[in-house]
């Protein structure tokens, strides 16, 4: 891999991973004693967090490349 590969942006989730969460912690992003944002509810829809985007299925964003 070179400076010319990629983007440079890497993308964290650490409501969704345990590398991700560990590296959040490590790096002062969130702290042991948070919860990690999760702007998804349990129906795979988006929250209130993300107003643009609120009460939209997230599956469906994904298709259609709404959020860019």
């Amino acid at each position: 891999m070179t400076d010319d590969d990629g983007t440079g942006i890497v993308q964290q989730a650490p409501a969704f991973g345990e590398d991700d969460h560990r590296v959040a912690l490590a790096y002062g992003i969130l702290r042991p004693d948070e919860m990690p944002p999760c702007p998804i509810d349990d129906s795979g829809v988006f929250t209130s967090e993300v107003p643009d985007f609120a009460g939209q299925y997230v599956k469906v964003w994904y298709r259609d490349k709404s959020i860019t």
